[in-house]
């Protein structure tokens, strides 16, 4: 009886090798492309349906939350303070039109300020994480909130910013809204995007202390954006007119950093 040769042996057992590497790559896609998502969106309508939005005097079921010209989608209706005594790390509420961005952001302790990066805002672990505001942040009291989220395939999280390096999609999405915890929705006009990396210094102007830095630090932002925007004209022309004294501390800013796609781990978009 003739023995099989050894290199026939051998194209089978690699065979075999390369279709469970192929089962277990198309599981790993499946599991973070598909369930992975489902399981998100599904978080998130717990959510808002557990801490729906009060109700004001008199208002009917029916009536709609009056939404701020230029809107073309809802913003979300979630009672914030509710959501913050049950989960204090939330902070606010971020939402851009016809993105999808549409979530809370959280906040943990300058000692662990990366802690939301892959935890959703139950603290439960989540490969995409949450949105959350840098550590040395103060909604109250900040000149500028830094929010990051994962530029997470599929347009979730932070992954639709990329669209933004687009300019005509620039031009049709000038703003987005923050509604912190203790107080009213914020609108936001878009100045600047910014194609960058993470050891720029943007990531400390958090809150200047003195007009000379704060004016410099807002000349940066927009004379180095990649695109114009009439909000960001506005205020070059109101920075001309005035001195650093006057401008000082006249605005505040909210930043929103994700990975760039494709350009390195240490790159950085931000608006």
């Amino acid at each position: 009886m003739k023995k099989k040769p050894k290199t026939g042996i051998l194209q089978r057992f690699f065979k075999i090798i390369c279709l469970a590497v192929t089962l277990t790559s198309a599981g790993f896609l499946i599991y973070h492309m598909v369930y992975l998502p489902m399981e998100n969106k599904k978080l998130m309508a717990e959510l808002k349906g557990n801490f729906p939005e009060p109700e004001a005097p008199g208002a009917s079921g029916s009536e709609k939350k009056d939404q701020p010209a230029g809107r073309k989608c809802p913003v979300a209706a979630v009672d914030l303070v509710s959501l913050q005594e049950q989960y204090p790390d939330v902070q606010g509420w971020l939402t851009i039109p016809d993105t999808g961005i549409d979530y809370p952001v959280l906040q943990s302790e300058q000692e662990n300020g990366e802690f939301y990066l892959k935890r959703n805002y139950k603290k439960e672990y989540d490969i995409n994480g949450s949105l959350f505001l840098q550590a040395d942040c103060k909604v109250s009291e900040s000149r500028n909130l830094i929010i990051y989220g994962h530029n997470i395939n599929g347009r979730r999280y932070f992954g639709y910013l990329q669209n933004f390096r687009e300019e005509t999609f620039f031009k049709e999405h000038p703003m987005f809204s923050f509604t912190p915890v203790e107080g009213k929705e914020q609108d936001y006009h878009i100045v600047s995007i910014l194609e960058t990396d993470k050891y720029a210094d943007y990531y400390s102007f958090s809150d200047y202390r003195n007009e000379k830095d704060y004016y410099g630090m807002v000349e940066k932002i927009l004379s180095h954006s990649k695109f114009q925007s009439e909000a960001a004209k506005k205020m070059k022309k109101e920075m001309d007119e005035s001195d650093a004294e006057t401008f000082f501390r006249k605005y505040k800013f909210v930043t929103l950093s994700a990975c760039r796609t494709m350009d390195g781990k240490d790159k950085r978009l931000i608006e």
